[in-house]
């Protein structure tokens, strides 16, 4: 019989009747007894390239042989082999391997590591690398075969995840684990990966910063106007207030909206500033549109700005598709949205960062006067205000479209001009349930749950509408308005804690005149 043929008839228990590989020694017995399994492990392995090299002669009980063509070990009897069931490779080992520490250096340059694995039974292997939790957050990864390159995500990317709370687990740093897999065996190695980028995150901006803003609307005592021989309440300053620390505003600067309309309204071309569009802004600059002159009763159609961290008057951003009163403004830091306001029903939009006029974003579900807007830097709500739908509707400020419904106020308010948002809450404060008795009471929704508003559980000191509102990531501010009889006009600053629902209003300081029907913002001092 041929050598190939006893090899055969010996294995052919374990190379087709045992299919599955199972084990087939299950005790000493069948190596011819005597042999404990201590014995088995101190024989040494012999190593056999094909099935036919291994001898079939000079046997010992508990002799190892590993046959390379199919990766497998085999134990002896004394009179032939047994295949034990287990297959046995080479261990990988890295070719290039990767440091224990790499750095990020900015958000415009990609990490590129070498992580190559290296085998002498095989060259083929699966990539079973992985990352920790926050490195999806800072960073994308790709790989072309051994090569991975980590793309760093923008200071924008980066701002949104440490505001959702989805960095938590870091310190700056994620951890990222090379894995390669031959197979049977795998190598692996852990690595830091540092991306300090502490120094350039950009939080999302919503209309929150270390500045409150309050612009024109109407002042008390009126002025006399000797063009046109009357008193005029128009108010054409902007005050601006530290939100950080309590104390009165200050004169920041002037309108300037003479260029808008002076030949038509020569005198009170100024006064283009009554229940205007505010919370725009993106921390740098602040926006406000529209509004209505209080002395002609006329429309305007301009938007104006200023830059948050200089004193100075403000200038032309450009024009909305048409004028009105009574817009509502909100933004995401990055576009600046107004509901069109006068029961009407069109939203504008700009983006904050290039001047230019307003494109059409989509149309409100209802229509709405005199509310206002706030946003959690995805989010951009409304409360419709003078509306018989008396509730909030909201766009995603990313992406161009109607408005959809968010839920119900706890009261019809009109002349709910008053409102600031976190990343948590959007509060309305104060306005006036039938257009002439003003209120106290606050309410606030829940961005993240679609639903109606709750009553926040405090209210403001005074009763009061066609207030300001501003603040920044903690506190929300009212600012002047009107008080219950609907002809006093206020300028208390109150500021309410966000952090905790229920948190009542405390004394902030005063505007620098008695003030209603302004608007507010928020920026930066830099």
């Amino acid at each position: 019989m041929s050598r190939s043929l006893d090899i055969a008839k010996i294995l052919r228990a374990t190379e087709i009747d045992n299919t599955t590989n199972n084990p087939l020694i299950t005790n000493t017995n069948q190596l011819g007894g005597g042999m404990d399994s201590s014995a088995v492990q101190s024989v040494p392995m012999q190593y056999y390239g094909t099935l036919d090299s291994l001898p079939m002669t000079n046997l010992s009980i508990g002799l190892q042989a590993f046959v390379e063509e199919n990766r497998r070990h085999y134990v002896s009897n004394g009179s032939g082999w047994y295949n034990t069931g287990y297959s046995i490779g080479a261990s990988p080992y890295w070719d290039s391997d990767p440091l224990s520490t790499y750095e990020i250096v900015d958000s415009a340059t990609p990490l590129i590591v070498i992580a190559k694995p290296q085998d002498s039974d095989t060259a083929n292997f699966v990539n079973q690398s992985f990352g920790s939790d926050s490195a999806q957050y800072m960073a994308t990864i790709t790989n072309d075969s051994s090569v991975f390159t980590f793309t760093p995500k923008t200071k924008v990317e980066i701002g949104n995840a440490v505001a959702a709370g989805n960095l938590t687990d870091s310190d700056g740093d994620f951890v990222y684990t090379f894995k390669w897999s031959d197979g049977i065996n795998f190598i692996s190695k852990e690595v830091t990966i540092t991306y300090n980028a502490t120094g350039f995150i950009v939080l999302p901006f919503v209309n929150g910063g270390d500045r409150g803003f309050v612009f024109a609307g109407r002042k008390w005592p009126a002025s006399y106007n000797s063009t046109t021989g009357s008193n005029n309440v128009s108010y054409v300053g902007i005050q601006y207030f530290n939100t950080t620390s309590p104390g009165n505003a200050s004169s920041f600067g002037n309108l300037n909206a003479g260029s808008v309309n002076e030949d038509a309204y020569p005198g009170s071309s100024n006064s283009w500033c009554d229940n205007a569009a505010g919370n725009m802004s993106n921390g740098t600059r602040a926006l406000f549109g529209a509004g209505n002159n209080y002395q002609s009763l006329t429309n305007n159609d301009y938007i104006q700005y200023i830059t948050c961290a200089t004193f100075s008057s403000v200038a032309i951003f450009g024009q909305l598709t048409r004028g009105g009163y009574g817009k509502g403004g909100t933004s995401d830091g990055i576009k600046a949205l107004m509901s069109d306001g006068g029961n009407r029903r069109q939203i504008d939009y700009v983006t904050i960062d290039t001047t230019g006029n307003a494109s059409d974003f989509g149309d409100m579900q209802s229509y709405s006067s005199r509310g206002a807007g706030f946003s959690d830097g995805v989010k951009c709500v409304w409360n419709v205000g003078q509306s018989a739908s008396y509730g909030y509707e909201y766009v995603t400020a990313a992406t161009l479209s109607n408005a959809t419904t968010f839920g119900y106020a706890v009261q019809s308010r009109y002349d709910a001009s008053c409102a600031h948002g976190n990343t948590t809450y959007g509060m309305t404060m104060g306005g006036d349930t039938n257009g002439s008795t003003a209120i106290s009471s606050v309410e606030y929704i829940v961005f993240q749950t679609l639903g109606n508003a709750t009553n926040w559980g405090s209210s403001l000191p005074q009763t009061r509408k066609n207030n300001a509102g501003c603040g920044n990531s903690n506190t929300a501010f009212s600012c002047g308005g009107e008080d219950a009889s609907g002809n006093g006009y206020l300028n208390n600053i109150y500021a309410i804690s966000m952090d905790v629902v229920g948190n009542s209003a405390s004394d902030f300081g005063d505007l620098a005149v008695n003030h209603q029907s302004g608007v507010g913002n928020s920026g930066n001092a830099a």
